[in-house]
């Protein structure tokens, strides 16, 4: 797969934002998110710029001129939903994590995975996979796209929030030996 070494900053076209808002409210009522017990608002907003990072990394890819397939804004039901990889970059799976900017400044710059006895997302289990890391301004549509990183290189720890222990594994960016060096120019 094509990496690159330095963090990538984009500004992302206003009619993405119109595409992945409809793909939002679409997609919502095929999900339950009654384990992590976030109501519906927050649900669509996560999907919102969940799909927004994922087209951050495909633009991201495709400026070095990389074939990226993907991101995949299909509706599935309940039963066909899957924890696959959000893109194909050269014909290797690549995940997807974003956070938004207001977050970031709230709880510090992680990113968060799935770990509950119900969801449990596979990309946790699977040493090999790569995942790309999203700081997205929702306001102005910028995105930073950080270079993708192999999950077995990753440190994870328990989130700052109580009521989501137990319930999803995060990656705080100032523990990672590869963010050493971006904090420091932040």
């Amino acid at each position: 797969m094509h990496r690159f070494e330095h963090p990538q900053t984009l500004l992302l076209p206003a009619h993405l934002r119109l595409k992945a808002q409809a793909y939002a409210v679409a997609v919502r009522g095929t999900v339950n998110y009654a384990d992590t017990g976030q109501v519906s608002q927050k649900v669509r907003f996560d999907h919102l710029t969940g799909k927004l990072g994922e087209e951050a990394v495909r633009l991201a890819y495709q400026s070095f001129g990389v074939t990226v397939d993907g991101p995949d804004y299909q509706i599935y039901s309940r039963a066909k939903k899957s924890w696959a990889a959000d893109l194909t970059v050269d014909g290797t799976a690549l995940h997807v994590k974003t956070q938004t900017l207001k977050a970031g400044l709230l709880y510090g710059l992680s990113w968060m995975f799935q770990d509950a006895a119900t969801r449990k997302d596979a990309t946790l289990t699977q040493q090999g996979d790569w995942v790309a890391f999203v700081l997205l301004n929702e306001d102005d549509l910028r995105a930073r796209v950080f270079p993708p990183q192999q999950i077995s290189d990753l440190q994870f720890a328990p989130p700052m929030l109580e009521h989501l222990r137990g319930k999803k594994q995060v990656v705080y960016a100032r523990e990672q030996r590869w963010f050493r060096q971006e904090w420091a120019a932040l």
